[in-house]
């Protein structure tokens, strides 16, 4: 009897709760949009010695990865061509960024999910879901190891957002970044500097800082879509040999970047400094005190130098590439990066300089590979590109209405303040919403009798022609359309949807991590984007009559109650009679 009872209560819980709820729809689901990203980089990477799965030594310098996956990382993580970590297996969520400054690893298994490191300076992670919005920051220095290994500064910086519903706009989805100073290996003040300068060896203009960037971003398309990009970019300390006499420097900044848009021929592999023409980096030469500059192509042509090209079957045994263009990802210099015909995939890899001793030989073993301004970034996208859309949410008050009562809808874009500021780095400028209700079930009758901001009502549509502009970290634009329904309506449930347009600009790039899109972020200033709600309800009742099922909502309680009272009495009656 209990258990009748107790579910005879729930389903009059149930149905008293289903005649007041209003129904309100997620936005679009990214995870319904498949689209997926990675970047990597590091000024330098050097692996020596692999003996089958084991490597003896493996150093990386100012390194950053990062990734997105709309649908989920993947949970046996990502490496890159050098076998080196991007997302370590089993890490949950949609977006990761990682950077180190320094982190040396010895006899460890290939690929390498990062056991064993003997030194891991300045690693910083971040992960997302759920958005936080400080990045991670770890750095140390300076740092000295009996004169074989030395930094003055290793950091790294790592941030990642994702919101199931809504796209990062102005700021990346996954970002790192990898810094190095005055970083030298094997030696002290006269010794060859791989990645930077001895500390005693200033180059000629006083730049000691290597670093790697890498972000995953979106770029409008300029129909209302978004293609996505994955960028890394470096610049590369001066490289110090014999003393101080030499110095090598490749000039200014520059990057990798892996574009897919979702439109026929919209995909493609860029390469090249940043606001540079050369497809390669520029080098500063300094011998003696005297200074030339040259660029790679200069040196050995539009396709760089690769020994390949004169050892043929033998250059396995000895492969030296200096200055060659984006390549394939794992391929050799000169094959072709990836680049879909449909605009949906793009990735690539390219190397400043690579130098490789037994490079797979008999695949069991690896003498050298060492890599100066390794980077590789690879994006996908859905045919049509992605939908990112303003976060828009929408309220009835009171709901449910009854017959011959005033009701209100509100809408507010964005419908979070907090969650906007962490996912746009660009105000909505000149916001337009039209808001259109309908019946959505039943046969209700209502009309539209006011709307806030200027709102102009044509029957049962509200054109707001001009919100105005919305800046991030201001309070939610709120919205009102103000109704009546008649006191003769019959029950039923409205609907209202409301499609907000807005121009993306005051795109300001401030803040960790956003600058690494540079002039892609200022661009967004052009584009369009769109968000839209559906709102179910209000719920309208004729005389206290639920609208799902014509029950009187008054007679159903209290005919519950007396049901209820009904069943206890009965048990009560039947219970047997206690002797005097």
């Amino acid at each position: 009897m209990r258990r009748r009872i107790s579910a005879l209560v729930t389903v009059l819980m149930t149905l008293a709760a289903l005649a007041g709820m209003s129904i309100r729809p997620a936005g679009a689901q990214l995870a319904s949009q498949p689209f997926a990203a990675y970047g990597s980089g590091a000024t330098a990477s050097v692996n020596l010695l692999q003996l089958g799965q084991t490597q003896a030594l493996n150093v990386q310098a100012a390194a950053a990865g990062q990734s997105t996956f709309s649908q989920g990382l993947p949970a046996t993580g990502l490496f890159n061509e050098l076998q080196y970590v991007v997302l370590p297996p089993g890490t949950q969520g949609n977006s990761f960024g990682r950077a180190t400054g320094l982190e040396l690893g010895a006899l460890t298994p290939v690929p390498n999910p990062d056991p064993n490191q003997v030194l891991l300076a300045g690693l910083a992670t971040r992960v997302a879901p759920p958005n936080n919005p400080v990045p991670e920051v770890k750095q140390i220095g300076p740092l000295s190891l009996g004169g074989v290994l030395g930094a003055s500064l290793l950091r790294g910086t790592a941030q990642a957002v994702f919101d199931p519903n809504t796209c990062a706009i102005g700021k990346p989805f996954s970002f790192g970044m990898g810094e190095a100073a005055d970083l030298f290996l094997v030696g002290t003040t006269t010794a060859t500097a791989l990645v930077g300068t001895a500390p005693a060896v200033a180059p000629p203009n006083g730049r000691t800082v290597s670093w790697t960037k890498s972000a995953t971003y979106v770029i409008p398309n300029g129909d209302g879509t978004f293609g996505l990009v994955s960028e890394t970019r470096q610049t590369i300390a001066p490289v110090t040999l014999a003393g101080g006499l030499i110095v090598v420097e490749l000039l200014g900044e520059w990057a990798l970047r892996a574009i897919a848009t979702g439109k026929p021929n919209g995909a493609r592999v860029e390469y090249a400094p940043v606001g540079a023409t050369a497809t390669t980096p520029a080098v500063r030469l300094t011998i003696g005190g005297n200074t030339t500059e040259i660029t790679t192509q200069q040196l050995f042509g539009p396709n760089g130098f690769d020994t390949a090209v004169l050892l043929g079957a033998l250059a396995p045994l000895l492969q030296l590439s200096i200055g060659t263009p984006a390549r394939a990802l794992g391929g050799a210099p000169g094959s072709a990066p990836a680049v879909a015909a449909d605009g949906t995939s793009a990735s690539g890899a390219v190397d400043v300089v690579r130098l490789g001793v037994l490079s797979g030989l008999l695949d069991l073993i690896t003498g050298a590979d060492v890599r100066i301004g390794h980077m590789e970034a690879s994006v996908t996208v859905p045919a049509g590109g992605i939908r990112c859309t303003i976060p828009v949410d929408k309220s009835a008050t009171p709901d449910p209405v009854s017959a011959g009562q005033d009701f209100t809808i509100t809408i507010s874009i964005p419908s979070d303040a907090a969650t906007f500021s962490q996912l746009f780095a660009c105000d909505l400028l000149s916001i337009q919403v039209i808001d259109e209700h309908a019946i959505e079930s039943g046969n209700p009758s209502f009309t539209l009798t006011g709307a806030s901001n200027g709102g102009q009502i044509n029957g049962n549509t509200v054109t707001f022609p001009n919100v105005g502009n919305y800046s991030i970290g201001d309070p939610p634009i709120r919205l009102t359309v103000t109704g009546r329904i008649a006191g003769n309506s019959q029950a039923g449930v409205l609907r209202d949807i409301a499609n907000v347009t807005a121009t993306l600009g005051n795109c300001d790039g401030t803040g960790v991590g956003e600058d690494v899109v540079g002039q892609g972020i200022t661009s967004l200033g052009t584009g369009g984007i769109t968000g839209s709600v559906v709102l179910v309800g209000p719920t309208v009742s004729r005389g206290g009559v639920l609208a799902a099922t014509g029950t009187d909502q008054r007679l159903l309680i209290t005919g519950g109650v007396l049901l209820l009272g009904a069943l206890a009495l009965r048990r009560r009656l039947r219970r047997p009679a206690t002797a005097a």
